[in-house]
């Protein structure tokens, strides 16, 4: 992706009159070009698998609990869609096939994130604490809301998507959520 984003945006500046550093064009065309694959991957998974619902329920919390809690990235696209397309595939056809027999652990893996967002997050050792604290307070609410929409709206294979999704992210921002990330990061070089 870095390649093809480094020539799409030599091309660009070379037919238009800006002036701009080929650097941040490329490195903003790689994230949307990373972003598009991985919404394909996860879209197509789903339609295979007939758990479109179910990973739009884990994957879109997910997201936007990530970007409030942090957490360690792979330094790969391969290394982060393959163990993203994994997690997320499996997440949303256990919910898919056994959503009724996990309802009883909803509460538990709704806390379970609760928690871990109160010990750990977020994980950006660049962010001041005063933006820190704020993120943290995010997390929270985040959790807090997506429990109370999940048991108010959604059927009951949704459900446990949102909130495995939401424990996994938690999970990952712990200490041994780390160090498996960059375990897997490690055998993707």
């Amino acid at each position: 992706m870095h390649s093809i984003a480094n020539m799409l945006a030599k091309k660009l500046i070379n037919s238009s009159s800006y002036q701009g550093q080929i650097d941040v064009i490329a490195y903003g065309l790689e994230i949307i070009l990373n972003i598009t694959v991985q919404v394909f991957i996860f879209f197509l998974i789903g339609t295979l698998l007939h758990v479109v619902p179910e990973m739009l329920a884990v994957v879109i919390p997910t997201l936007f609990y990530r970007y409030l809690s942090g957490g360690t990235h792979c330094s790969t696209f391969l290394c982060c869609t393959v163990n993203s397309s994994v997690i997320f595939t499996v997440i949303s056809y256990c919910t898919h096939v056994y959503g009724e027999n996990l309802i009883a652990f909803l509460p538990a893996l709704f806390v379970s994130s609760l928690f871990a967002t109160l010990v750990w997050a977020p994980v950006n050792p660049r962010m001041t604490s005063v933006k820190a604290k704020r993120y943290k307070l995010y997390s929270i609410i985040f959790i807090l809301l997506m429990f109370f929409i999940s048991h108010i709206s959604f059927n009951n294979s949704l459900k446990p998507a949102i909130a495995l999704g939401l424990a996994w992210q938690a999970f990952s921002i712990s200490p041994m959520g780390i160090w498996i990330i960059r375990k897997l990061d490690f055998y993707f070089h």
